[in-house]
């Protein structure tokens, strides 16, 4: 019986210890703010210490009151971003071929800004219109160098506001949204590539269409038929072969909603 008495005494000290010691590995918890992609905002919630890491490289979280990696958005301490307006849409060009966006390196082609205050797309918010490329390989390499010369612009224009929204227009699912001015513009990212457009209302003519094909190389394309000085417009030739160089010349990216 004494013998009994000790095994269970030192197995019961043997569970305590077990016990502390997955206790100690557990991490306290940790607020970071939370990209909410199907919303286009960010959100705070407490996650594992074990977790965090893993938000912070796969999720786009970000901690409260700091900055993204490419420094486009800082937060505040409640997750709201600080000193600037949301970019719902971007297309640009990838300057420094790194597949994320670098507002100290990369060249914005167009976007949308969250400007009213409803979180996500909405009628209200506005696009902003800036530069394209003028052909495949625009910018040198590496990107501190000369800067970009082959640039068009689409001139002195004024943001445009969104007038209506068409969220089953665009072959990627992204909405087609159109302006005040009745053109029609659509950010577009999926398997097949990247593409910024403007058509007019009919859909019948296309006043920038601006395609990277990752399907295939020879379906790319630069065609801009409006603009301001210097430039008025391009029709790029399609490449005639396949070039890894071609691969940057138009990224867009977005947690874009109707």
């Amino acid at each position: 019986m004494r013998t009994l008495i000790c095994f269970g005494a030192a197995f019961v000290g043997v569970c305590i210890l077990g016990a502390g010691q997955v206790e100690a590995a557990k991490q306290p918890k940790v607020e970071i703010c939370h990209l909410d992609a199907d919303e286009g905002v960010f959100k705070k919630i407490s996650v594992s210490g074990n977790a965090v890491q893993n938000h912070l490289a796969n999720h786009g979280d970000i901690f409260p009151g700091e900055s993204n990696g490419a420094g486009s958005i800082t937060l505040d301490a409640e997750c709201l971003a600080v000193g600037s307006t949301p970019v719902l849409a971007r297309a640009y060009i990838d300057k420094n071929r790194n597949g994320v966006y670098d507002s100290s390196v990369d060249l914005e082609i167009a976007k949308v800004l969250d400007t009213d205050t409803i979180a996500g797309l909405s009628v209200g918010d506005t696009i902003e219109l800036s530069q394209y490329p003028m052909n495949y390989d625009p910018c040198p390499v590496p990107p501190s160098a000369d800067p970009c010369t082959d640039i068009g612009f689409f001139g002195p224009l004024l943001p445009l506001e969104v007038f209506s929204i068409d969220p089953g227009s665009s072959m990627s699912g992204s909405p087609m949204i159109v302006s005040s001015t009745g053109a029609t513009y659509t950010w577009e990212h999926s398997l097949s590539g990247s593409r910024f457009r403007i058509t007019d209302i009919s859909q019948s003519t296309a006043f920038a269409d601006i395609i990277d094909s990752t399907v295939a190389e020879v379906l790319d394309l630069v065609s801009v038929s409006m603009g301001g000085e210097p430039n008025a417009g391009v029709t790029a030739p399609n490449p005639s072969s396949d070039s890894p160089e071609d691969d940057y010349f138009i990224n867009v990216e977005f947690p874009l909603v109707p």
